[in-house]
């Protein structure tokens, strides 16, 4: 039985050994401790307002020259939560304002989504199901132009309202993340009559931080894109065929409330080089054209539960 024992150096070293083992778990434990579970925390009669700004530099290079325009984008939306269960949520949005320097198409039919109501069914992982009132907006957009009405009928639809409002939502982890753990999330993206782009971001939880006086979560994110051309336009007069992303660059970064079970802002920015094949519908279908589109965006957020006065066009 002596013998079985230890002798004194031996006892030492394993006791320096259970100590080193002891601190081992201990920091495993403490590793443990620091992963955080995310969840959004809304109550059935909650009001909260997300505002966003966006700004976007195109230029498009073609044998007859180039053109660059910048417009900006700036529209306050108001959620009321009507329904908040284990099951998920129902939300009422309401576009209280919109304010664009864009002149154009695009501009016309940014105008139309002032005063829309939204009725928004969402899953616990905010994971929008089912959206209603969209038909309010397509009324509005109605057009006697045929081809006119396929270009926004390619801009506005259900699957294009789901894939934008997941995108300022749809972020969180659903598990528990320490700091430095990743996740990913897919986009589909439909760019009108121009084609399709697909995000595959990755998320990276980075810790706490301090603003303005509370302790905040922040996350990272970084997306690779791959682009697809459209589909089934041939009524259109021009038409892209097929096309390529030549450069890309998409980051960005969010700042969430975990005690309040809330966003609180997120900001990104974009850069996209893009070389696409045009072809004349009618009456020339053979005749190519190749376009160089080049695309510098950049997209800030904030979700309060005050209202937050709307910044002017001209501050920038």
């Amino acid at each position: 039985m002596l013998a079985m024992m230890p002798n004194p150096t031996h006892r030492a070293i394993l006791g320096k050994a259970l100590v080193v083992l002891w601190a081992s778990l201990g920091i495993v434990s403490s590793l443990q401790a620091q992963a955080v579970n995310f969840t959004w925390k809304l109550r059935a009669g909650d009001v909260f307002y997300h505002l966003t700004d966006t700004e976007v530099t195109t230029t498009v290079a073609l044998p007859q020259g180039d053109n660059t325009e910048r417009s900006r984008l700036i529209i306050l939306h108001r959620y009321e939560v009507l329904q908040s269960d284990p099951k998920g949520y129902v939300l009422q949005q309401t576009v209280e304002e919109v304010e664009t320097n864009d002149s154009g198409i695009l501009g016309n039919i940014y105008n139309q989504f002032r005063g829309l109501k939204l009725k928004l069914t969402i899953d616990p992982n905010f994971r929008i199901t089912k959206i209603e009132g969209l038909e309010q907006l397509l009324e509005r957009l109605g057009t006697e132009d045929p081809v006119l009405g396929k270009f926004v009928a390619e801009l506005v639809n259900e699957n294009v309202i789901r894939q934008q409002l997941q995108s300022e939502f749809h972020f969180l982890p659903e598990k528990p993340v320490a700091p430095g753990d990743k996740w990913q999330r897919h986009l589909s993206l439909t760019v009108g009559p121009l084609g399709t782009l697909s995000l595959d971001q990755t998320f990276t939880y980075q810790g706490t931080t301090s603003v303005g006086g509370k302790t905040l979560d922040r996350i990272e994110m970084s997306a690779r894109a791959t682009f697809s051309p459209p589909k089934g336009n041939e009524d259109l007069p021009v038409r892209v065929t097929k096309g390529e992303l030549q450069e890309q660059s998409l980051k960005g970064s969010y700042l969430f409330d975990r005690e309040a079970g809330r966003l609180v802002s997120a900001q990104w920015e974009g850069k996209y080089r893009f070389r696409l094949y045009l072809v004349e519908g009618k009456p020339n279908p053979t005749k190519e054209l190749v376009m160089d589109l080049t695309q510098h965006q950049t997209h800030r957020s904030e979700v309060t539960t005050e209202r937050p006065r709307v910044p002017s066009l001209r501050n920038r």
